[in-house]
């Protein structure tokens, strides 16, 4: 099963998503990987970690091996990301 979380940017990152990033990582006490070019399956399964990418209009969550990522509005982002990745469930997505 997989424990880690990590957050990085969208493929190309400016200083919106970088900031956005470094926020992520502040709020959620998670550790920053950079893209280097990586595909976010790339590098799930290198580091076998989920993932949360920071981009300029939202975050997005990809869980270990699966394609489709939740989808964030930066509003409501740090504290739905937090009670994901502490393990918690999010309301909104329990239908899924």
């Amino acid at each position: 099963m997989c424990q880690l979380t990590i957050v990085t940017t969208a493929g190309r990152p400016d200083d919106v998503t970088m900031k956005l990033a470094q926020f992520a990582c502040n709020e959620l006490g998670l550790p920053f990987e950079p893209r280097k070019k990586r595909s976010v399956a790339k590098m799930s399964e290198l580091l076998n970690a989920n993932i949360i990418v920071a981009g300029k209009n939202r975050f997005e969550y990809y869980p270990k091996d699966v394609k489709n990522p939740f989808f964030f509005h930066p509003g409501t982002a740090a504290f739905r990301l937090k009670r994901i990745a502490n393990g918690g469930i999010d309301p909104f997505s329990r239908g899924m």
